[in-house]
């Protein structure tokens, strides 16, 4: 499957597409991100691990590309005369033809039938430059990967009894539409990693390259920021040079340049220990030189970032972030009985609470149903964190909830794609499998047709949802990444439920033949 990237022969869908080779204990498998994105199968075949990639490939393509500390190489460039910076060595009369146009583009909309604006040659060569580093810098992307697996070296995620070497080929879907794919490899022996990159749109590669008067006027808020907030002329334009240069890059990396957020396995105990966690981090770091010093215990980035950004929820006078309310409150309504409540504590760290329909108190979290524990990160990250076009990562979204509340949990995950946030889930669950299923069947009917029916404004196209089961194989030993295709004629997506069921059942008649054979005896 991965020699189809390596060939460069690109799919014409819209959504990116990821494969893998000898990663963890996956063999091979290649994924096509679509909004709804779900990982099925068997325990230790690699979803999680598949999981923590993408999210490591996100933390990867929108990392920093330029040094921030701009200030004091453009002071001492104004001071002593020079025409030149000191950072990606443009001619400094460059820099300022490109502010000029810019922001005469985006403050005069009679110019908007002049086309797009071209970048000085020297300036656009030197921002290429900077983004093709960006896009291979294999040892920076290896650092993202092993902090989010939470592993010392790359040698611990190549597969054992394979190949010596890891493959992973990343096919990006520019904002433009094209495509272009990134390839990294890493050696067992020694955790060396080598990164390639090819399929780069030809407008990209010259030395000129159009900036559309579209994304002029999407940046153009921040521009007359950056005029307000840099005092020096020189600062104005060196950040304009980083926002076209953070242009450059989303238009190449496109979903991948969007913030992703994973809630791990487990996110119910972490959530009733954050208080305790926090409280603890506190104490020992006020506490040093009083006590002989212990190892401190070592988390995953994924299980890192979840707790911090829980401790970092914004509490503001009840200001609220992210996404329409409607979403959390939707979610609140329909399956909790109650609402999440956030507060903070004397020291600023927010606390959360639940408050059941008609209490007048809310309670703590740890006093609440496993249900609600685990349902409230969701909540909270519609209501204070999610934006449209960010990517969240549920794992095992049917833990702790009833069959009927999978369901419904369901319904309300697709309506947060419908509202543009890009969704990813491993499950275990037959009930997830069948309810999407259901919408996407929905799909089919008419809106007029579907009053009354469960999920009706919950429907999904298979543009929309994409299934890919992780099944097991003995011979190579490791599991095999392939696509369910949604078949209306066979039930939805078939998977290794099937034959659970149909064990189950044989097991059922098995012991009801040896009854039977006792009464006779």
């Amino acid at each position: 499957m991965i020699d189809k990237l390596v060939k460069g022969k690109e799919s014409e869908s819209s959504a990116p597409r990821l494969s893998v080779r000898n990663f963890g204990p996956i063999v091979e498998g290649e994924v096509e991100l679509r909004p709804f994105t779900v990982f099925v199968g068997p325990s230790n075949t690699g979803k999680s691990y598949f999981a923590m990639l993408i999210y490591a490939l996100h933390q990867f393509y929108s990392g920093t590309i330029v040094a921030p500390d701009v200030g004091t190489p453009l002071r001492r460039v104004r001071s002593s005369g020079s025409s030149r910076t000191d950072i990606l060595d443009i001619p400094y009369s460059q820099i300022i033809e490109m502010a000029d146009l810019i922001e005469s583009a985006s403050m005069d909309p009679t110019l908007s039938e002049l086309g797009d604006i071209l970048i000085p040659q020297e300036v656009a060569t030197a921002i290429w430059t900077q983004v093709e580093n960006f896009l291979s810098t294999a040892g920076r992307f290896s650092a993202s990967l092993e902090r989010a697996l939470g592993v010392a070296e790359s040698s611990d995620i190549i597969r054992i009894g394979g190949s010596k070497t890891l493959e992973l080929a990343v096919e990006l879907k520019g904002t433009d539409g094209e495509s272009t794919v990134n390839r990294f490899q890493a050696m067992s022996h020694n955790s060396s990693w080598k990164s390639s990159i090819s399929g780069i749109p030809e407008a990209l590669t010259g030395s000129h390259f159009n900036i559309s008067r579209t994304a002029i006027s999407v940046f153009g808020e921040r521009i007359d920021r950056l005029r307000l907030s840099t005092r020096s002329r020189g600062l104005y334009e060196w950040s304009l040079l980083r926002e076209i240069i953070e242009l450059l890059a989303n238009r190449l990396t496109g979903d991948f340049s969007e913030p992703a957020y994973y809630l791990p396995s487990g996110r119910t105990g972490m959530l009733q220990a954050q208080h305790l966690a926090v409280t603890s981090a506190i104490r020992s770091v006020t506490s040093t030189g009083l006590r002989q010093e212990e190892a401190m215990p070592q988390l995953s980035g994924v299980i890192g970032d979840f707790l911090a950004q829980l401790t970092a929820m914004p509490v503001v006078n009840g200001q609220v972030y992210g996404l329409p309310n409607n979403l959390a409150d939707a979610m609140e309504d329909d399956m909790l009985g109650g609402s999440i409540e956030l507060d903070e504590t004397v020291t600023g760290y927010p606390i959360f609470q639940y408050q059941p329909r008609g209490w007048k108190k809310p309670m703590p979290l740890m006093r609440a149903s496993a249900m609600v524990s685990e349902l409230a990160p969701v909540v909270l990250y519609l209501r204070h964190v999610l934006h449209p076009g960010d990517l969240l990562i549920v794992e095992e979204p049917e833990s702790h909830l009833h069959p009927a509340m999978q369901v419904e949990f369901v319904r309300q995950l697709a309506k947060v794609v419908k509202a543009g946030i890009r969704v990813l889930v491993t499950t275990h669950s037959e009930w997830v499998l069948e309810e999407l299923a259901n919408l996407v069947r929905m799909s089919d009917l008419p809106e007029g047709k579907r009053d009354g029916l469960a999920g009706a404004d919950s429907s999904l196209t298979t543009d929309d949802l994409g299934v890919w089961l992780f099944e097991p194989k003995r011979r190579p030993k490791g599991s095999l990444v392939r696509e369910i295709v949604f078949s209306a004629d066979d039930g939805g997506y078939i998977s290794d439920y099937e034959d659970v069921a149909i064990g189950t059942h044989n097991s059922w008649a098995g012991i009801g033949n040896r009854l039977e054979e006792l009464k006779q005896e």
